[in-house]
């Protein structure tokens, strides 16, 4: 390794520079992500260690969130805090391997092992210099790096598709609650445009059974009995995802109140996050019998006049959510209560209109499911390559580069 060096941009204080502080690293996608642009003057004490181009940085402080990056052209000669040891090759070694290197499990076991303080744990830049690493000859440390590289830009370009979708499913949600399907003419009601034909009508007005908050476990065991849907499980899709649920051993008797039932409208009522609030999905076909968490509403919707996955699509728009949001109220938890949940308005068309939007949502919802499905066969199959490429148990040469391009990977 190349000794680095230090700059206190406090010297020249009306020079811009980029800081990159712990926070800067993305610890998912392992890159400089959002630094900030800072006066010399504005330098906070911790701005010292200058980075170039090719340098690898890594976190000292809490170093198993594998806080690493390899720093690009658009970095260099900037500076990073002194929370990060800054690694500089002396060319016998490729920058982008030793940086995949640090991303290993072993090397995050090593950081366990020697990080040092319970509430701050750290290590010293020394540790990270003391790491002992296996290293091939040098065309295959290129090879090797070129391939999990490859690997990394297909996973980053299905994360742009994703939020691509995310944002058109968004933008589709807010013209179908607000135009409809039918091309009509709209009106100003208490919640906002929609079309002429449409209702608005107080959620009280739409049910089949009054509301039903869930079951308190007061202390849970699970492994084994009931399935039991909570919070966690109302952020996964339109409906419910039953092979997901965990298991709690209750009686079915005690809880035989809070049984779900196909077309069962889940909502979350309290959240430690305000934007958690109101998280709405839908039970469809039920495997066996569950139950559901206290922290959830349950409405059973009637069928004649509000299909259920119209409902729960309807409170996932950035207009129905924005509704539920309103009528919640926050201490320590926010919380939505069944009084104000029952008086949330719902623009209601004719059912054969809700199918349609409904279907429409779907449809864009599938392709959503499809794109974070491959995304997280990218992100295993990169896992895999690091450790198997980095610990020699496999090599380049016995990788099936047709396997990788069928997954749209190419390596360069």
């Amino acid at each position: 390794m190349v000794e680095t060096e230090t700059r206190d941009p406090r010297r020249t204080p009306d020079n811009d520079f980029i800081y990159v502080d712990v926070s800067s690293v993305d610890n998912a996608r392992f890159v400089i992500e959002s630094p900030q642009m800072l006066k010399g003057a504005c330098a906070p004490s911790r701005a010292r260690k200058v980075i170039r181009a090719g340098d690898v940085i890594c976190a000292t402080v809490r170093p198993t969130l594998r806080r690493v990056a390899l720093v690009t052209r658009r970095y260099d000669n900037q500076i990073c805090s002194t929370g990060f040891c800054v690694l500089r090759t002396d060319g016998s070694v490729d920058p982008a391997f030793l940086y995949y290197s640090l991303l290993t499990d072993d090397v995050t076991r090593y950081m366990e092992s020697i990080q040092r303080g319970a509430s701050y744990p750290a290590i010293r830049d020394s540790d990270v210099k003391k790491l002992r690493l296996m290293v091939p000859e040098h065309n295959e440390q290129c090879r090797i790096a070129a391939l999990l590289s490859a690997v990394q830009r297909a996973i980053e370009q299905q994360e742009r598709l994703i939020a691509l979708t995310t944002e058109l499913k968004k933008a589709l949600m807010q013209k179908l609650f607000t135009e409809g399907t039918r091309g009509e003419a709209q009106k100003e009601t208490d919640i906002g445009l929609v079309p002429e034909s449409w209702d608005i009508v107080p959620l009280s007005e739409l049910l089949a059974k009054p509301l039903q908050n869930g079951a308190f476990i007061k202390r849970p065991v699970e492994g084994e009995g009931l399935l039991f849907a909570n919070v966690v499980h109302m952020y996964q899709g339109l409906y419910l995802g039953t092979s997901r649920l965990t298991r709690l051993r209750v009686s079915s008797d005690n809880v035989s109140q809070y049984m779900l039932s196909k077309g069962d409208v889940l909502v979350v009522r309290s959240s430690l996050k305000r934007d958690g609030i109101g998280q709405s999905t839908v039970v469809g076909e039920m495997p066996e019998q569950a139950f559901f968490d206290c922290h959830i509403i349950r409405i059973r919707p009637n069928p004649s006049a509000l299909l259920p996955e119209y409902l729960a699509s309807y409170w996932r728009s950035p207009m129905g959510k924005q509704d539920l949001v309103g009528r919640s109220k926050t201490t320590t938890m926010t919380t939505l209560n069944q009084r104000s949940i029952s008086g949330a308005l719902v623009p209601i068309p004719s059912i054969a209109e809700q199918r349609e939007i409904v279907e429409y949502l779907i449809k864009t919802e599938a392709a959503e499911q499809k794109r974070k499905a491959y995304s997280t066969t990218l992100a295993l199959l990169f896992r895999t390559l690091l450790h198997q490429l980095m610990t020699a148990q496999l090599r380049v040469d016995q990788v099936d580069m047709s396997e990788l391009k069928a997954l749209g990977i190419e390596v360069n």
